[in-house]
């Protein structure tokens, strides 16, 4: 940020920006994605409010995505109702359109080729390897209701997988790589047992608010 309003945060504008100079780079993107602030005053959704409007304003809620999903929510609000809330992520969502049909237009106008780039290959044996390590581990890890227990069990896994997995003869970067394919795995125990309705990590359903 170079200067700036201080009745306008700068973080919604910078979302947007960095959308842009994404697609007009060319690089592997699956955008654009946009942004908007919601603020919700006399019973009325205010688009990008101010420092002074958010006074007085009952919500303030930012919302990002692409033309399709709504990607990213952050909130603070003055116990509204639900449906007030769901209602402003829908306003948010349909109001940043207009920034993502301007960044298309810019695109079409000075936009660089796109990149000609494709991922590396998946090594399918190593995850395989590193599944049938983890993945029994890290479920039962999962279980650990206490933070410091889990942590802690946590990084003997990940110890235990680059044990396991990387070869005496591997390069520098063959640990990260082992790493992330754990994280992955890691990240879809997590988000399956969500999905199918088991209790969050620390006991809580899907329903109930962590305890401040």
């Amino acid at each position: 940020v170079m200067s700036v309003d201080p009745e306008i945060d700068p973080d919604i504008p910078a979302m947007i920006g960095a959308s842009a100079a994404l697609m007009l780079s060319g690089v592997p993107f699956s955008g654009p994605i946009g942004a908007a602030r919601v603020g919700y005053v006399d019973g009325q959704y205010v688009l990008n409010p101010t420092k002074t409007e958010l006074a007085t304003s009952a919500l303030n809620l930012v919302v990002a995505g692409t033309e399709a999903a709504v990607l990213m929510v952050e909130s603070e609000a003055n116990e509204l109702p639900e449906e007030v809330m769901l209602g402003a992520v829908v306003f948010g969502h349909q109001q940043q359109q207009a920034a993502i049909e301007m960044i298309h237009a810019l695109v079409e106008d000075g936009g660089k080729p796109l990149w000609d780039w494709k991922p590396a290959a998946t090594d399918d044996a190593l995850i395989a390897k590193v599944t049938a390590v983890a993945e029994t581990a890290l479920r039962e890890a999962y279980q650990l209701r206490s933070k410091q227990a889990r942590q802690q069990r946590l990084k003997e896994i990940y110890a235990n997988a680059a044990a396991e997995c990387i070869p005496a003869d591997a390069g520098p970067g063959h640990a990260n790589i082992v790493n992330n394919f754990v994280f992955e795995l890691e990240s879809k125990i997590v988000r399956n047992q969500i999905l199918s309705g088991e209790p969050r990590i620390d006991g809580r359903d899907t329903r109930t608010v962590r305890p401040i």
